[in-house]
């Protein structure tokens, strides 16, 4: 329409996003070359996608009809014969978005939770794309072409002409097409056609982008796609700049893969991605990913794998409490950072290794169990460490239960799910030793207390909890909470 609008002081007409683009280097040059940055989303946005995409200005009725015939869209006004567009749709739960290979678009499963009229669908795009959705900030409003190739020829998805993989709540999409100065075009999918709308009407928003990359474009060369992305990802350093790279690498590949196929390891993604986000302190985010995780292993009834992530999910917890008493500063602070460089110190050999071991190993019965956490993540980080554990465990089993459940506890951090006994066959394979690891409720506390090491045959057996060692064998725990001493005790002896 013909009211100015103020960019940065620069009053300029309304136009559409194609001829934003080509005033983008003008009116930066009027502002001294500062950066404007929606017209600079708009150039990046119009970059990656083909030209028959762009927004048209005044698509007519008899434009819209023949588009309709040439591209086979279904239309119940238009073109009710047709069979509509072959979609090939395949839902990213991950992401919430679903990625059309057929059209090579990927699109907002639901959109906007409220309708709105024509001028704040702007506000909406924008804080989709300063938001990262789903790790891109391209997103944009459909054309009716684009929206149009989602009109299903019957109602599937309730009384919507809509595949069901969409949310009901968008009946009606605005498009970036315009009727007139006064209308734009809308995909109803409620009447299965489109039509014009007044501007100042209120409909929903579901948010488009083009995925420029062929790869999309057939499985196989998808799975190629994805495959150059994973070697990419594993080449990336350490630096805080290149985990932030791996991440927006893993986030991309979780929006092309399928979490049902076995084609490609979703878990691996979703598991590097959450190492990523540690190393940058993002804890929230690293415990989501290992929570998918873990929920796909369960589903699959990957045991070994459930084991790994409950683990993982452990010690994601204890490093986030670690850096949240980083950054309070005092005493505990300064004592788990002396913590972390006997950690240091296990690398290396002879004295060193000695020393660093011993005070670790003392710490697992020190009272603050913020310190039992820490010498127990890193004695169990090293290899040398785990092997001298193995052998305490051995040597201490019958003749000093003790030192032998200190030295269990280590070892038991690998067995910290939901499972309640990890059988003697697991762990041989693991540590090469004969024992099994058994959850048990603190009797002060209640605090369920995870991966204690007990005999062979101890579950065959049965074993309760109580404040005394009174029994044929017990096993003394520190709980993880309280940090209260109780005994797991057996009236028959287990071993």
């Amino acid at each position: 329409n013909d009211k100015p609008s103020e960019i940065e002081g620069i009053k300029i007409p309304i136009v559409q996003p194609k001829d934003l683009a080509g005033i983008l280097d003008k009116i930066s040059s009027l502002k001294g070359g500062s950066s404007i940055k929606n017209l600079k989303v708009v150039n990046k946005i119009l970059e990656n996608m083909p030209p028959e995409f762009w927004p048209k200005e005044n698509l007519s009725n008899e434009s819209v009809a023949s588009m309709l015939r040439d591209k086979g869209f279904f239309d119940s006004n238009y073109n009710d014969s047709a069979s509509g567009f072959p979609n090939d749709y395949k839902l990213q739960n991950e992401v919430k978005v679903i990625l059309d290979s057929a059209s090579s678009l990927m699109w907002q499963q639901s959109g906007a939770d409220t309708k709105m009229n024509y001028e704040y669908t702007n506000a909406y795009i924008t804080k989709l794309n300063s938001d990262q959705f789903a790790g891109y900030n391209d997103w944009r409003l459909p054309t009716l072409e684009e929206a149009m190739s989602l009109m299903e020829p019957t109602q599937k998805n309730g009384k919507l002409y809509i595949d069901p993989m969409f949310d009901e709540e968008q009946n009606r999409v605005w498009t970036s097409d315009q009727y007139s100065a006064t209308r734009a075009w809308v995909a109803n999918f409620s009447g299965g056609t489109c039509e014009s709308g007044a501007l100042v009407y209120g409909n929903s928003v579901r948010a488009v982008r083009y995925v420029s990359s062929p790869s999309v474009q057939n499985n196989e060369n998808l799975n190629e796609h994805i495959d150059r992305l994973w070697e990419d990802a594993k080449k990336l350093g350490w630096s805080d700049v290149e985990q932030q790279k791996a991440i927006d690498i893993y986030t991309e590949i979780l929006t092309l893969v399928d979490e049902q196929s076995t084609e490609n390891d979703v878990c691996a993604f979703l598991r590097n991605r959450a190492i990523a986000y540690r190393f940058l302190n993002n804890f929230d985010a690293a415990l989501e990913d290992h929570a998918r995780e873990l929920e796909i292993a369960q589903g699959r009834g990957d045991h070994m794998r459930i084991i790994k992530c409950s683990n993982l999910i452990e010690e994601a917890k204890e490093r986030k409490r670690e850096v949240q008493i980083e950054a309070e500063g005092g005493d505990k602070a300064a004592r788990l950072h002396a913590t972390e460089v006997l950690g240091h110190r296990l690398w290396h050999d002879g004295p060193e290794f000695e020393t660093a071991f011993g005070s670790l190993f003392a710490d697992m019965e020190n009272r603050d169990p913020d310190v039992r956490f820490d010498a127990s993540r890193l004695l169990a980080k090293n290899r040398d460490a785990l092997q001298r554990l193995v052998t305490i465990y051995q040597e201490c089993v019958n003749s000093d239960p003790g030192r032998a459940s200190l030295a269990g506890r280590v070892l038991g951090r690998q067995f910290r799910s939901d499972i309640i006994m990890t059988n003697a066959e697991t762990t041989q394979r693991m540590y090469g030793i004969s024992a099994s690891f058994i959850h048990c409720p603190c009797v002060h506390c209640n605090h369920r207390n995870r991966g204690i090491a007990a005999p062979p045959n101890s579950s065959t057996e049965c074993f309760y909890t109580q404040r005394d060692d009174k029994g044929a064998y017990a096993v003394p725990v520190l709980c993880d909470r309280c940090s209260k001493k109780f005994f797991v005790v057996w009236d028959s002896d287990p071993r």
